[in-house]
């Protein structure tokens, strides 16, 4: 919904301002028509990624800073350098607490290794009667199939990461913290966001999936970080 106020605003904010990355998209022509004494375009997004993106945004930000779309990368970071301002990793790394990682190895037990092993057997022969006409697609999409079957086994619906996942909060909650569980998938069979708030609803799991709205965002934000009883949070990598 677009909001038109009569003599314009005082400042327009647009975050994740790569949504209007694209200058012929609805929501950048929409957010052009707006009028205001400044604007300000705030995104994570690198833009010298694509010249076309630091353009489109602009013309938000600044219209007719760019006369015409011959330039080169060196000439555009010049010109809105005076217009930008950065913040990289190693500015902000004294105020972020230390990385931890700990990548755990799981093994497919059972049925779910067998489902695998099928899988991929399957796979291979298929990738080899391609012959000449194999492309990186064919290749990605068995390995996309190949990491759904290590989520859960499509036939038994046994799961080595939820086992694993599920004792691991035992520990986790019992010590008084809290867990962001990410997932790429919302469909059950994947084990996706839905199978898992199922599945660990002992835990008061949020899917924020199910936030259809700013509004249910922002209260599921809440009652994560407010209510003790919300010990588990599901997300997607998009969220994070």
């Amino acid at each position: 919904v677009m909001v038109l106020r009569k003599g314009g605003f005082g400042l327009i904010v647009i975050d994740e301002a790569q949504r209007i990355k694209n200058r012929n998209a609805g929501v950048s022509k929409a957010v052009r028509e707006l009028r205001a004494n400044y604007r300000w375009a705030l995104t994570g997004t690198p833009l010298e990624n694509h010249l076309e993106d630091v353009f489109s945004i602009f013309e938000f930000v600044k219209s007719g800073l760019f006369e015409s779309a011959i330039y080169t990368p060196q000439q555009v970071q010049t010109i809105i350098k005076q217009y930008s301002l950065r913040r990289r990793k190693q500015d902000v790394l004294t105020d972020l607490p230390p990385l931890v990682q700990n990548p755990v190895w799981l093994r497919l037990e059972d049925e779910q290794r067998k489902s695998y092993d099928e899988l991929e057997e399957q796979g291979v022969l298929e990738l080899h009667a391609k012959g000449q006409q194999i492309t990186a697609q064919n290749i990605l999409v068995l390995l996309g199939k190949l990491k759904q079957v290590c989520n859960r086994c499509p036939r038994t619906g046994e799961s080595s990461k939820m086992a694993w996942l599920r004792d691991s909060l035992e520990d986790v909650t019992t010590e008084g913290d809290k867990a962001l569980v990410f997932s790429q998938y919302v469909d059950e069979k994947f084990a996706g966001a839905d199978w898992i708030e199922s599945e660990l609803a002992d835990f008061g799991t949020l899917n924020y999936s199910k936030a259809t709205s700013d509004k249910k965002r922002r209260e599921m934000l809440a009652a994560f970080s407010e209510k003790p009883e919300h010990k588990v949070f599901v997300g997607h990598p998009k969220t994070a």
